[in-house]
């Protein structure tokens, strides 16, 4: 079912995640384990989604998918609400918060903080002192992080 993709655009594609519907069936915890399972064996054996991206997708999927959609279906039903309404309540909202749960992460990677700092750590580990304190971040950037 997850392997239905929908292009979107430019490289972008939307599928059915499954993730409420697993936490149904499983309980949140080993839905959340299991749609993260999925997607590593979806990346190393049909190169879906790429290892580029598969932190992203176990955050969006997993966690958000199953983990807040189950959640919230648990929650729903605590409400008196049936299990149907509930089931695909939970299923709707946490696809849209899967989905938008991905431009916040993309707009913190897209401003160079991210790699600043990994070419920092990079920098760090491989002992290069010289470009240790050329990388480092700017006394601006340093106060806008701690401000």
């Amino acid at each position: 079912m997850q392997m239905l993709n929908v292009p979107i655009g430019a490289g972008v594609s939307g599928h059915v995640i499954g993730g409420v519907f697993a936490a149904a069936v499983l309980g949140v915890p080993a839905a959340v384990l299991s749609v993260a399972l999925v997607l590593v064996i979806q990346t190393l054996l049909f190169a879906d989604g790429g290892l580029d991206m598969l932190g992203l997708n176990v955050f969006n999927m997993a966690v958000v998918g199953a983990g807040f959609g189950g959640l919230l279906r648990e929650f729903l039903i605590s409400k008196k609400l049936s299990d149907t309404a509930s089931t695909f309540s939970a299923a709707a909202i946490s696809t849209m918060a899967a989905g938008f749960s991905l431009p916040s992460k993309t707009a913190f990677s897209a401003n160079g903080l991210t790699a600043r700092l990994r070419t920092s750590t990079t920098q760090y580990l491989s002992g290069d002192k010289f470009a240790q304190r050329q990388t480092l971040p700017s006394p601006q950037l340093r106060w806008q992080l701690n401000g």
